[in-house]
């Protein structure tokens, strides 16, 4: 069953607030039933402002403004919305305008603190998913390091295998090497204190095969 949706009428020359809805002076706007205070709903038998515990709105009013002022921003919005209506109420000629101008900037200060408050939340969480990225790049760039020296630490067996191998072996390998395998063989070939000259024959000449088919 769809909500019921009724309008809500300022005839006065002030703002007035339903909860953090703000309604101007001769506007009416309309609100889901449960929405609005039961004082201002078109059936309500009694228009009566909600109080807060005790008489605290009256005490509140009776109150010289300043004072007044000092207890606003301990207030709820439900609390200044009875108070503003209460003082409201009161008619031309005792409705007091700065009271009222007093309950809408406490109002709008508990908008902005609000405002102020989701913008926190959002930068906050904003700067979670940074870190959580930042950390998940991290991650990646350690797992990609580890890799690379385990791929490094692999070539260098491999080489050392290689090695390890008669000149016959080790020439047939040569053309399936890279350039830096070329070289970390002919380097470790070469700190052998019985380095083979039959083996850096063979690289020097794969050498200059691939430098002169370059040129």
């Amino acid at each position: 069953m769809q909500e019921r949706n009724i309008p809500v009428h300022n005839p006065g020359p002030n703002v007035m607030y339903v909860g953090s809805a703000m309604i101007a002076a001769g506007d009416t706007r309309h609100f889901f039933l449960h929405e609005v205070p039961r004082h201002l709903r078109p059936d309500a038998p009694v228009a009566v402002a909600p109080k807060p515990a005790g008489d605290e709105v009256d005490q509140l009013l009776a109150k010289p403004l300043p004072e007044l002022r000092n207890a606003l921003p301990g207030m709820s919005k439900e609390q200044l919305n009875a108070l503003g209506q209460r003082e409201f109420d009161k008619g031309p000629g005792a409705r007091r305008d700065g009271v009222l101008t007093a309950i809408e900037k406490a109002m709008f200060a508990q908008l902005d603190a609000e405002r102020e408050a989701r913008e926190k939340a959002e930068q906050e969480a904003a700067a979670a998913r940074q870190a959580a990225a930042d950390a998940q790049a991290q991650a990646a760039s350690a797992e990609l390091a580890r890799r690379q020296a385990e791929d490094q630490a692999n070539g260098a067996a491999a080489i050392a295998a290689l090695k390890a191998k008669n000149v016959k072996e080790i020439a047939a390998a040569l053309p399936g090497l890279s350039d830096t395998d070329l070289s970390a063989l002919e380097t470790l070939e070469k700190a052998d204190a019985f380095a083979r000259k039959t083996v850096l024959e063979a690289l020097e000449a794969e050498m200059l095969k691939r430098a002169g088919g370059e040129g």
